[in-house]
């Protein structure tokens, strides 16, 4: 009888050591899996952050571009505007002498 009763208390320590040992296997088992969710997230996150951070910054970039593109427009229009002026300006000029030198000329024919 002492045997069978021993028999079966082996049986149910060995039956309470394996559900703790499956119940902590789970645990553990769970808590790497939470570890490597989070790991997950947090680079996922930082990855998130990465790529917003990189489109602003290539949309910082491409606003300056445009910006020093419409300056360097705006300086070579305002170039070109001073150029044409001084350049009918100058036209006015010699048209304006052409002309004198023309009534010179038939000033003179009209004299002799």
């Amino acid at each position: 009888m002492r045997d069978y009763v021993v028999g079966k208390v082996i049986r149910i320590q060995t039956y309470v050591r394996m559900r703790q040992a499956r119940n902590g296997y789970m645990k553990r088992l769970a808590y790497l899996y939470q570890g490597s969710t989070v790991c997950i997230q947090k680079f996922a996150k930082g990855y998130l952050v990465t790529k917003k951070m990189r489109e602003q910054r290539s949309i910082l970039v491409i606003k300056n571009m445009t910006s020093s593109i419409e300056n360097l427009m705006q300086k070579h229009s305002l170039d070109l505007q001073i150029k044409l002026k001084f350049a009918y300006n100058r036209y006015l000029r010699q048209k304006k002498i052409a002309e004198e030198e023309e009534r010179k000329l038939a000033m003179e024919q009209m004299a002799k």
